[in-house]
């Protein structure tokens, strides 16, 4: 069982931009902490178990909450766990349920919630509903871009098989297939394995909880965490051998290598890798130091992307908008200008236009 869930969280190919995208990384230490504390936990109480386990799981929880905020769902897991175990404790659980609403107190009260156009709450069960699903399905295999060619009621659009032609075929087989052979897996063995089901539904569900509510921020790069639930329920489904069983196996890791596979060349964590690598040799030859006097500004010369995502948008979302400037430049301060982003410019210096052409086509 263990080995499968493993080779289950290895193959997936939520793992892609995890570990293509350097920006990433927060998120996989976070779940290699949270991972690592849970096995701490484990051990910690079984017969002879003392106390320095628990202390080190609770500065482990501390740990991962300084890598990233959604490991405030911590707690919600030891809870999850206890009930697994039968051994449910409260007060065992009160010192990690203080440490996640004083962090959740300072994250979102003191430092202010978070801003960006797709940082949008909306609370809709509907909504949460889409957003779930789609986690689901990206937990079978599914490519991420697959979102983006279904509309309303699960149709999937002309343009997805003109993108994509034979292939287009192969994922929607697989995917359904998968989706199929998935519920019918959990209805036929859910009497028997119905506890490490529901934990790991649970660490699913729980694990998404701090972003099931911004249904424009649906990304795979959530799933660390989560991913770690569906791989134990995969453990559980696909240790009895049968017909099903391997057929289901097979088809996961057909769906799943053939999404990373298109990754290379349709996943934006390349074009952006690509594209900020561009930006950086032409600054390194062109201005090794920054002009005085003058600040750069990215025109949209090309309407390839149109208005709503324009092509200056889409240097600055590869470069973090100033932040490759600054660390080139030496310069915490230093700031550059994308026409995307209107607001006040420098009124006593000289505007460089730089065209976006030469780096997007």
């Amino acid at each position: 069982m263990a080995l499968i869930s493993v080779f289950a969280y290895g193959v997936s190919a939520t793992n892609f931009t995890r570990l293509y995208y350097i920006s990433a990384f927060q998120e996989v230490l976070m779940v290699a902490l949270l991972v690592g504390a849970i096995l701490i936990y484990l051990r910690s109480f079984r017969v002879g178990g003392g106390s320095r386990g628990y202390i080190a799981v609770y500065v482990i929880f501390i740990l991962s909450l300084l890598s990233k905020e959604t490991a405030v769902v911590f707690p919600g897991i030891l809870f999850l766990i206890d009930w697994w175990k039968q051994r449910i404790s409260i007060k065992r659980l009160v010192p990690f349920i203080i440490v996640a609403l004083v962090y959740s107190y300072f994250r979102f009260v003191k430092l202010g919630s978070i801003t960006g156009e797709s940082y949008i709450w909306d609370f809709s069960l509907k909504k949460a509903g889409n957003s779930l699903m789609w986690y689901g399905f990206w937990s079978l295999g599914a490519p991420e871009f697959f979102m983006d060619y279904v509309s309303s009621g699960l149709r999937v659009l002309p343009r997805f098989f003109v993108d994509f032609a034979s292939w287009a075929y192969v994922i929607i087989f697989l995917l359904v297939s998968l989706s199929l052979g998935f519920v019918g897996l959990v209805a036929r063995r859910f009497m028997t394995y119905w506890k490490t089901i529901i934990l790991g539904g649970g660490l699913f569900i729980g694990g998404l909880l701090p972003v099931i509510f911004l249904p424009w921020h649906k990304f795979t790069l959530q799933l660390g965490l989560p991913m770690v639930g569906v791989a134990l329920i995969f453990g559980v489904l696909l240790k009895k051998r049968s017909f099903i069983a391997y057929s289901f196996a097979l088809g996961y890791v057909a769906l799943n290598v053939l999404s990373n596979v298109l990754y290379l060349s349709h996943n934006y964590t390349v074009g952006r890798a690509d594209l900020s690598y561009r930006v950086y040799e032409y600054y390194v030859k062109n201005y090794p130091t920054p002009p005085r006097g003058s600040y750069f500004e990215f025109v949209n010369d090309t309407t390839d992307y149109g208005k709503q995502w324009g092509s200056s948008k889409q240097i600055a979302q590869a470069t973090s908008s100033s932040n490759m400037f600054k660390v080139l430049y030496n310069d915490p301060n230093y700031e550059v200008y994308f026409e995307d982003y209107p607001g006040p410019r420098p009124s006593n210096e000289r505007k460089i236009e730089v065209s976006t052409k030469m780096f997007t086509q």
